[in-house]
């Protein structure tokens, strides 16, 4: 299993063991299918306000991009990177319309270097794709009615990301 981002930055991690499929709100902490529509990515906003660079942003984004297809990538390590590569899209002038306040902001206030830009969409765009491929998140919402719209976003963020 990919290294749980959640633990890095101190979050609580989450199981979904013994819980029924109707219950998958209560167990994401989602109440939509855009990126910042969960408990994770909101309490990962706290974490990149406090930082000054985009050392968060690669480590998110890099724990999956490098995570091997044979290794399973449960949900909560899908939500995070889906928040960093948001942060990527409006870094490099593609914000999302309802992008928090609070990551306005912080890319208001940090000039990041255009080089570091471009790693950085690079690994959110195969972290995107691992997540949309092959993940517990991305089974967990084609257990649903909003699959379609889930896909629509992610799709939409990497053809953000590919402007």
């Amino acid at each position: 299993m990919c290294g749980f981002i959640g633990k890095k930055l101190g979050l609580p991690p989450k199981s979904l063991e013994g819980w029924p499929v109707r219950k998958w709100r209560d167990v994401m902490g989602a109440w939509g299918v855009k990126s910042f529509d969960n408990d994770d990515a909101l309490d990962w906003i706290g974490k990149i306000e406090t930082l000054g660079d985009a050392s968060l942003l690669q480590s998110t984004l890099e724990t999956i991009a490098n995570c091997a297809f044979s290794d399973d990538l449960a949900f909560q390590d899908a939500a995070l990177p889906i928040a960093a590569a948001e942060v990527v899209s409006a870094l490099k002038g593609s914000p999302a319309e309802d992008l928090p306040e609070e990551i306005t902001d912080w890319v208001k206030k940090h000039d990041i270097p255009k080089s570091i830009q471009t790693e950085l969409v690079q690994l959110a765009l195969k972290a995107l794709g691992r997540i949309r491929i092959d993940s517990e998140l991305k089974e967990l919402w084609e257990e649903t009615q909003y699959a379609e719209a889930w896909h629509s976003e992610i799709m939409a963020l990497e053809a953000r990301l590919a402007l």
